[in-house]
């Protein structure tokens, strides 16, 4: 990794964290700032991804890990442009909200070197990032949040056409329905994948369904009406500390690898073998 880039990330990751905490308590209208965990837990998240990925980024340069590991970080992040009091940042965030499920499942099926193994998964991708942009684009045609969300002092949707609660309510449960289906389908791959690999892959792929399968229900949750009936402290304060798992997974994988290769170093240096004979000191004799 050059150091430019690396400047960039880091500046990158910066800027980001302290534009979500700093918008959380001064730009949170119409509400009140909620309790601290409503920003600590989405910023840690936040800080997992980007800090993950810039690890990864660094170890393999070639690889495409680090880059997706950075994605997912900078599409969890787009949903606090909601906080800013103009109506294409305000668009723009409820337009991306759910990007990040997109960018995650792109991970997950790219694990653990960033590439996608074979046109089937490249087809889930795609359609994936389609449909969780796409059921967006057509939910906020019919949303209207000065009369269906915050108020008056709601910055316009700018991709309103026409309000209509009903029509609204309507998509979000197709969404709802197609949003779990693909959920399934994804958490089945990655099970595939699993099955599939062999040595390295393998074991990079057991810690990754580990994580895959509660990081699903999670998502599952947040797609089904009214989240279950689940408050918004578990959804949105304490749910979100599993997607922490997908990075600590990985890191913790970079840490094992790193110490399995200073051993074999180790006893390779061991193995090594002493001085020949003719330069052996003589025995001294009795």
């Amino acid at each position: 990794m050059s150091p430019r880039l690396r400047a960039a990330l880091i500046t990158g990751m910066i800027a980001v964290t302290v534009f979500s905490v700093v918008t959380y308590y001064v730009n949170s209208w119409p509400w009140t700032p909620g309790p601290p965990i409503y920003v600590i837990t989405p910023t840690l998240v936040l800080l997992a991804y980007l800090v993950v990925g810039l690890m990864a980024w660094q170890r393999h340069p070639a690889e495409r890990i680090g880059l997706l590991f950075t994605i997912v970080g900078y599409a969890w992040f787009l949903p606090a442009l909601t906080r800013v009091h103009a109506p294409l940042p305000f668009t723009i965030g409820w337009l991306t909200g759910s990007l990040y499920q997109a960018s995650l499942a792109h991970l997950a099926l790219a694990w653990p070197y960033g590439r996608l193994r074979s046109r089937l998964d490249r087809g889930v991708v795609v359609v994936n990032y389609a449909w969780n942009v796409g059921n967006n684009i057509a939910a906020m045609l019919f949303w209207n949040p000065r009369t269906n969300g915050c108020g008056p002092a709601c910055p316009a949707n700018l991709l309103l056409v026409h309000g209509s609660a009903r029509l609204y309510s309507t998509v979000g449960t197709v969404a709802s329905v197609v949003g779990i289906g693909l959920t399934a389908a994804i958490v089945a791959l990655i099970a595939w994948h699993w099955r599939s690999a062999r040595g390295y892959a393998r074991r990079a792929m057991t810690s990754l369904v580990w994580v895959a399968l509660p990081i699903g229900a999670y998502i599952t949750i947040l797609e089904t009406p009214s989240d279950l009936g689940l408050s918004s402290l578990i959804t949105q304060g304490i749910g979100p500390l599993i997607l922490i798992a997908a990075p600590a997974a990985y890191a913790i994988g970079m840490a094992r690898t790193r110490s399995a290769r200073r051993a074999v170093g180790a006893a390779l240096v061991s193995l090594e073998p002493g001085p020949p004979a003719a330069c052996a000191p003589p025995s001294r004799r009795r």
